[in-house]
């Protein structure tokens, strides 16, 4: 299973060459190719701010989603994500709430990880991440 960073699914969306690229490596392989309500969120935030609720872009970012498989925060992977923030934290080398979410569901599920966001990710041990 690889998990879709929004770092990926933005410059997906943008149209960037090798963001493509990578996704027509994808459709080659095996794995489930999901993304978590995290990221989600974080394409609407920033998409919402600039077009409001309705615009063009909110539709095409919805579309895309509804083609993947949404990962949930549920109980399980609050608890590993709050040791992910906690232990990182106590490092000295937090990632941040966001990133600690995702990084959780994505451990929780078994997922790998694929994003440009190594520096983040590559700190959370058991984490295998993937850039393009």
């Amino acid at each position: 299973m690889l998990c879709l960073d929004s770092d990926f699914m933005i410059a997906l969306l943008r149209g960037d060459k090798e963001a493509i690229t990578k996704a027509e490596q994808l459709e080659e392989e095996p794995r489930e190719i999901v993304s978590t309500a995290v990221n989600a969120l974080e394409l609407f935030v920033g998409i919402v701010a600039i077009d409001g609720i309705s615009g063009t872009r909110v539709k095409k970012t919805r579309d895309f989603l509804e083609n993947l498989t949404i990962l949930n925060l549920d109980l399980s992977s609050a608890e590993r994500s709050a040791y992910i923030l906690n232990s990182l934290e106590k490092l000295g080398l937090s990632i941040g709430l966001k990133d600690s979410l995702i990084a959780g569901i994505a451990l929780e599920h078994k997922a790998d990880i694929l994003t440009r966001n190594t520096k983040h990710f590559e700190r959370v041990s058991g984490l295998k991440v993937e850039t393009w």
